[in-house]
């Protein structure tokens, strides 16, 4: 039997490390048994940390029963939201409580299990039992509707301290021959993962070493923090896609981390300088400016940092990559109407773009002479029909017939066409009455005389 569940805590006061999570852990588990329902706890922390063993120790500890949730097969998702729907029904085959255990839910995403993310958070809204679900980290993009259903709780890194001491008491009861300097090998090699230290302390492997994985948010600390040109050389990025991910996180965030005016200009220059380096090595492909961009990205903004400030500073989600998520149908639908329009037009998608407002044009031409017709047609049924104080008369509804010249020579469906005339200019509304109104009072005046 493996050290780590031989010797997993049973209990909250056997819990290493961590302190202020198992403090808020044990009030939120007491005020369920209070009849206080509280929100879902969302554990989040490195690999290690223990966010699976702290849920199943308070399992133990207030004799709840424990239900763990993993993703959905693709072949049993209905057998899956019948086990969801149990767990959440609040009571165990024997009728005691339950604590439900979602882990590694950023996992779900890389897993192809985003419908159940959904259905779960849908459970969630509901629940009227303890949940706890963890993460390493909580700032995926696709876990941004779980979080407003759930209270973060974070979760550190174990110390070296704590380890030893946990390494000590295993090795003691197992009586182990192992000696203090070995215990306190495996406890600084470890990085903070306990788990992974109980791993080496059974296999007997003091000189493991590891290299975890960073979130996205603890990089961007690492870079705008970093104290020299070596350790912001330290951070690994491994490929383009993630050096522009974190470059949007770098611009986002880097006003809260340098106040000062003329700092915060230099900083933008040099992170703007490596940008223009990354642009060169995907039209080149030559990667040896990637050693210019690194360091413009990483030491070149932290060294414009020359007021430091010890203060906490809490990072945001970049609003250029949630402005794109937004817009994301609308850019979806231009691109498929100028893939229609380049055949016809003779250019290229991107030039045949430019024919979209000429749709636009024709399209409220087409909804104005229907609209004119059907009302032409109502008051003819008006005047010919008898007066009857019951009766009102009703206007035909407006197919897409009167649009069939548009969408036979495009070949436009019937969203791309509801999409075209929601951009019509018939249908922007008072907005643009409005607009042109102030352009017109703000213009100024021409001279007749000339």
């Amino acid at each position: 039997m493996l050290f780590i569940e031989r010797h997993a805590p049973v209990s909250l006061n056997h819990f290493a490390g961590n302190a202020l999570a198992v403090s808020r852990v044990k009030q939120w588990a007491l005020g369920f048994s209070l009849n206080q329902i509280g929100k879902p706890l969302l554990l989040h922390g490195p690999s290690g940390c223990g966010k699976s063993a702290l849920a199943r120790a308070l399992a133990k500890q207030m004799n709840w029963a424990l239900v763990v949730i993993d993703p959905p097969a693709p072949a049993d998702k209905e057998k899956w939201e019948r086990q969801l729907a149990s767990a959440f029904s609040g009571s165990s085959l024997f009728g005691d409580s339950s604590l439900v255990l979602v882990e590694d839910i950023d996992s779900w995403a890389a897993a192809k299990a985003r419908t159940a993310i959904t259905i779960l958070i849908n459970r969630l809204e509901a629940a009227r039992v303890p949940v706890i679900l963890t993460a390493i980290d909580p700032y995926e993009r696709s876990l941004s509707a779980l979080r407003s259903h759930c209270e973060l709780v974070p979760m550190k890194a174990v110390n070296s301290a704590d380890i030893d001491t946990v390494l000590a008491r295993i090795s003691k009861a197992e009586r182990l021959t192992i000696t203090a300097e070995s215990l306190a090998a495996i406890s600084s090699n470890a990085s903070g993962d306990l788990r992974a230290a109980i791993g080496d302390l059974q296999a007997d492997n003091p000189a493991a070493t590891r290299e975890h994985e960073r979130s996205i948010l603890e990089r961007v600390r690492a870079h705008l923090r970093a104290p020299s040109l070596r350790a912001s050389r330290m951070i690994q990025l491994s490929n383009l896609s993630e050096r522009d991910t974190l470059k949007l996180y770098i611009c986002e965030n880097l006003p809260n981390e340098i106040t000062d005016a003329r700092d915060r200009a230099d900083a933008y220059r040099r992170l703007s300088r490596a940008d223009v380096f990354d642009g060169r090595i995907r039209r080149s492909q030559y990667w040896g400016f990637l050693r210019y961009s690194s360091d413009l990205m990483g030491w070149g903004v932290a060294s414009c940092r020359r007021h430091p400030s010890a203060a906490f500073v809490n990072y945001s989600f970049p609003s250029y990559i949630q402005k794109m998520g937004a817009t994301k149908s609308r850019r979806a639908l231009r691109r498929s109407l100028a893939e229609k329009i380049s055949p016809k037009t003779h250019t290229t998608t991107k030039r045949a773009a430019d024919f979209i407002p000429l749709l636009m044009a024709q399209a409220s031409a087409l909804s104005a002479r229907s609209a004119a017709a059907l009302s032409g047609m109502a008051l003819q049924i008006q005047s010919d029909a008898p007066p009857s104080p019951q009766a009102s008369p009703a206007t035909p509804p407006a197919t897409s017939a009167a649009y069939l010249p548009l969408i036979s020579y495009y070949s436009i469906d019937d969203d791309e066409l509801a999409g075209l005339l929601e951009m019509a200019p018939s249908n922007l509304g008072k907005a643009t009455s409005s607009t042109r109104a102030k352009k017109a009072k703000s213009a100024p005046k021409k001279n007749s005389t000339l």
